[in-house]
């Protein structure tokens, strides 16, 4: 950048290349800097070279993949139908709320039975 102006018939002033060179900068980086005070050419080439390296890295994140293994494997959902744009038979660890619906009145049915009251479908009142 200090080549690009010394090319310049006129010379420009560091305070004015500083303005310049923060008007022309990309939106990602002026959003960035906007949160630190930079007050020369030197700061902004450090925070920007700080900002370069830590937007490589979110840039090359990606989530581990769960290994086949969820919490409890056994209330996987398996989405059966055609609508499916996994296709048939895949396996999805988040079940549809009925589904809940359902395990909340087994639960609360086995706990009343256990018990021995005399209330077994009254805790399935939804």
């Amino acid at each position: 950048m200090k080549t690009l102006f010394s090319r310049l018939s006129v010379t420009v002033v560091e305070d004015a290349q500083f303005k310049i060179l923060l008007k022309n900068i990309l939106p990602f980086y002026q959003t960035q800097l906007g949160l630190s005070e930079v007050e020369s050419v030197a700061e902004l080439v450090r925070f920007g070279k700080i900002l370069e390296a830590r937007k490589a890295s979110v840039e090359a994140y990606f989530p581990q993949p769960l290994r086949g293994r969820s919490l409890e494997p056994d209330l996987d959902y398996v989405d059966s139908g055609a609508h499916s744009s996994r296709g048939p038979g895949n396996v999805s660890s988040v079940a549809p709320p009925s589904y809940f619906l359902l395990l909340l009145c087994v639960l609360a049915v086995r706990e009343t039975v256990q018990e021995r009251t005399r209330r077994p479908t009254s805790a399935c009142s939804f």
